[in-house]
């Protein structure tokens, strides 16, 4: 198993994490010893590191982190796409051959339809030409210039975090489903089954997701959902073996393969070589 979506940070260096400003209790040091145990008793064997503030340093930091680790199968960092030299950025940290892509945190620009700019399309045509990949924090105001974008730039491995950000503690539908719908028929976009249950009511559970799961299930199909934890986000409702059941409970109800969801569609996604053992075999 693959977990495709977990944070480490530090919050004395001073990085500008937008959770960190609203959630006390994420107000502390959550690193790779705190994770480890989780994933050992949750049977995930490796984990894709997610940036969590725009920041270039901040990437260093994780690559920095865990560069001793084998259990971690990438890092996806950040870089100023827009900026003109992106693409010295981007070869510095490709270096690290851990470096599995960038994503954009369209929650905190003002501009909705940021991605669809001139100068950003040349940074995400940077990544395609490196054969790098695109993660997008994208809600409902972001999606229709996702789609259009991503159209432009057929050849970028892109995924939609969290579901694309379904309204369901409002118990709304739309816009959402159709926006959500429309970009996976239009592009090869991929999208992280993660985040539900942050986006829910407190006391919510597997009930008051399935419809929303479904439809991402239904949109993307079984191969392009990829499982995710969102750790240590997922500590707000509940932690990460209460996610881990839930998740496997609904791709049960939704007969999604579990060999996709939990592992292949990750290595597709960001490049990833078999684990050894699995190699051997």
């Amino acid at each position: 198993m693959i977990d495709a979506h977990v944070h480490f940070w530090r919050p004395a260096r001073g990085d500008d994490i937008l959770i960190l400003r609203r959630e006390a209790r994420l107000r502390r040091d959550y690193l790779p010893d705190d994770l480890a145990p989780l994933l050992a008793t949750a049977g995930v064997s490796r984990a894709v590191v997610i940036q969590s503030a725009p920041s270039i340093d901040e990437t260093r930091f994780q690559l920095a982190l865990t560069r001793d680790l084998p259990w971690i199968a990438g890092v996806v960092g950040w870089v100023d796409l827009e900026h003109p030299d992106a693409g010295r950025d981007l070869d510095e940290l490709q270096r690290d051959a851990r470096f599995r892509g960038v994503r954009v945190m369209l929650h905190r620009l003002d501009d909705p339809a940021w991605i669809e700019r001139p100068a950003a399309l040349a940074g995400l045509r940077s990544l395609a030409s490196r054969g790098l990949s695109l993660d997008l924090i994208a809600r409902e105001p972001h999606l229709e210039a996702c789609r259009r974008a991503l159209g432009a730039v057929p050849g970028l491995r892109a995924v939609v975090d969290h579901g694309g950000g379904p309204p369901i503690a409002e118990r709304r539908w739309e816009p959402w489903a159709d926006a959500i719908a429309r970009l996976a028929r239009d592009t090869g976009a991929l999208c992280k089954f993660s985040g539900l249950l942050e986006e829910s009511q407190p006391g919510d559970g597997e009930a008051a997701l399935l419809r929303y799961a479904g439809h991402l299930a239904a949109s993307f199909g079984p191969a392009r959902l990829v499982f995710a934890s969102n750790w240590p986000v997922c500590d707000l409702v509940g932690g990460y073996a209460r996610w881990l059941d839930i998740a496997r409970n609904l791709a049960r109800r939704l007969a999604l393969p579990p060999a996709a969801l939990f592992e292949a569609n990750a290595r597709r996604l960001y490049g990833l070589e078999p684990p050894p053992a699995a190699a051997a075999r």
